[in-house]
């Protein structure tokens, strides 16, 4: 997100196993085939990202993604443990406050920044798609997805956060107030990661509430999004 804003902070993503909790290592190893070297600019981020920086696993552990094409190995990556999960739900709720607090046109101005830098880095994103889960470049519709989600609910917290009222009582005056929940846990699925990862973060920042996202451990990757504004 955007380093040194309290966006940095509001999306934390921990990538999982299937048995346990998942996040990246100190020093990434990536072996890319020289056939593909071309796909992606530089190797692609593998650590957590937890309060606007990217961390190491606090174990160490790791776990493996191959391609589904060639099967051959792509990254080595760090999977999260309980410390680590419990540090990114402590890091959102601290940015809660700061964040729920911005006037809605403030936190939606963040999000229309945020679907302009998806939309603009397409390519990349499917480069990182097909190296984890073979999803072909040229089908890949998920970067316009994400950003009009976005940028959707940019407007569509306006609408949210209207509050009612009612006289339906005698004598009293019924007023329902909406307001942010607080952390927020979002699982995403392999198949189109950053479409189903905006699905998730958008309205929910929206609303004025931080996340954590759980990523797929077949598509984990998608922690890269994360940092698009630093």
């Amino acid at each position: 997100m955007i380093t040194r804003t309290p966006y940095s902070r509001i999306v934390s993503s921990l990538r999982y196993t299937s048995s346990s909790l998942g996040a990246i290592s100190d020093k990434p190893i990536f072996i890319i085939p020289a056939s593909r070297r071309t796909y992606h600019r530089h190797a692609p981020e593998t650590r957590l990202y937890i309060n606007g920086s990217f961390t190491l696993s606090s174990d160490g552990k790791t776990f493996e993604i191959r391609s589904p094409y060639s099967h051959e190995k792509i990254a080595d990556v760090s999977e999260a443990s309980v410390q680590d999960t419990n540090v990114a739900v402590a890091a959102a709720k601290t940015a809660f406050p700061q964040w729920s607090s911005l006037p809605i046109p403030t936190r939606g101005s963040y999000l229309k920044n945020l679907a302009s830098l998806i939309r603009s880095s397409s390519t990349e994103l499917a480069e990182l798609d097909a190296l984890s889960m073979g999803r072909p470049i040229s089908t890949y519709f998920d970067a316009v997805r994400a950003a009009e989600y976005f940028e959707h609910y940019a407007e569509a917290a306006w609408e949210g956060a209207k509050g009612e009222s009612s006289l339906n009582t005698p004598g009293f005056v019924n007023m329902t107030m909406r307001q942010p929940y607080g952390v927020v846990a979002a699982i995403i699925p392999w198949n189109i990661p950053v479409a189903m990862w905006a699905s998730k973060v958008a309205p929910a920042v929206a609303a004025g509430c931080t996340v954590v996202v759980k990523s797929s451990e077949k598509a984990p990757l998608i922690c890269e999004t994360c940092d698009f504004g630093s």
